[in-house]
């Protein structure tokens, strides 16, 4: 590795770029968002510029904050916040701890055109071990797999993670996390969200949350919104929660108090794992939003239908306490269920009384 003066060091080996003690140099932050703002990474084929910024105060042991975008890479919000995120920390040093910021799946987000993902695995859903991969028709190889590989070193040894996200249908801000307890509401407070979706554990099996709660840390997903609003609306959510989050954790000065609001939580279910998706036809009603009856069909493949959890099954995983609908969270075009592994449908909750 070498060191150069205003620059940070850079390590080849690893392909880090970390900035010394207190502050990000507006030089290194310059080079960084203009290689930010020509691609997410440079060019995969000519070798990466960086895997990874690490960015340091004089305690960096007391908090280490991961900061993940584009682990779908055609979800781009969390790369435009990162140029923002350059200047912010290049003007305002950290008061501890220490924050990386870590591009996802970046041979899918350099293409021209963007793609979910690399060869056709969601690296959302390979942190895991390869009987659960297994369990979802998932394979430990290709690029796909070798990225989130790859991404397993930095996220290892993380306390908070901060995973950015957006959705391919119009949607508003919304975060996913596992518990909601007082902690992860301090955690979350002042982030400019609409929804609280928890209980993701089970239902999601081998995200990057799963891996760092897993290890000890805690994980919070933000979907920022739309993709086609990721200079726009998508970026904006995206700084606004990285800030947040370091604000929480006493890593920047304390900001304007947030207006404290009633945020509403949605208990996440069951999710549709789809056998033959080539062949796949939800019922006409059944759309996100929509409101889903126990036991009611929501589609059919050549194998089969689909059906909601019926009343005994969600009596059985919510202690009796059976809700008089479910809620369609997230509602996925079979054409994008076909393209991507494991064939994720759609997603079942129920909204919090």
């Amino acid at each position: 590795g070498y060191y150069t003066p205003g620059c940070g060091y850079s390590s080849p080996n690893h392909n880090i770029m970390r900035f010394p003690p207190y502050v990000v140099d507006q030089q290194s932050a310059f080079l960084l968002r203009r290689s930010l703002a020509r691609s997410p990474l440079m060019v995969w084929k000519r070798r990466m510029l960086w895997n990874r910024v690490l960015i340091e105060s004089r305690k960096p042991e007391v908090c280490h904050v991961a900061i993940l975008a584009g682990v779908h890479g055609d979800e781009q919000a969390g790369f435009r916040a990162f140029e923002r995120l350059l200047v912010r920390l290049s003007r305002e040093p950290l008061l501890q701890g220490r924050v990386s910021l870590i591009p996802g799946n970046l041979l899918a987000a350099s293409r021209k055109r963007p793609t979910r993902c690399a060869a056709g695995q969601d690296m959302n859903r390979l942190f895991a071990e390869p009987h659960v991969l297994a369990q979802q028709g998932l394979v430990p190889s290709g690029p796909d797999w070798q990225r989130a590989q790859e991404l397993t070193h930095y996220l290892r040894d993380v306390d908070v993670l901060l995973d950015l996200h957006s959705t391919s249908s119009p949607s508003k801000p919304f975060v996913v996390i596992d518990k909601v307890d007082d902690r992860m509401r301090a955690l979350l407070a002042g982030m400019p969200v609409q929804r609280i979706d928890y209980s993701y554990r089970g239902v999601l099996p081998g995200t990057t949350m799963e891996y760092v709660e897993r290890h000890g840390g805690r994980a919070i997903t933000v979907e920022c919104g739309e993709h086609r609003q990721a200079s726009g609306t998508g970026a904006k959510v995206a700084f606004a929660s990285a800030i947040a989050l370091l604000r929480n954790l006493g890593m920047l000065e304390p900001g304007p108090n947030p207006i404290v609001t009633s945020i509403p939580t949605v208990r996440l279910i069951t999710r549709g794992l789809i056998r033959h998706p080539a062949s796949l036809q939800y019922e006409p009603w059944f759309k996100s939003g929509a409101k889903v009856a126990p036991g009611q069909r929501l589609a059919h493949d050549r194998t089969g239908e689909y059906r909601a959890p019926s009343a005994e099954q969600l009596a059985s995983m919510l202690n009796d306490n059976v809700p008089d609908h479910l809620i369609a969270i997230m509602v996925t075009a079979p054409t994008r269920v076909a393209r991507v592994k494991p064939h994720d449908a759609y997603l079942l909750g129920i909204i919090d009384s």
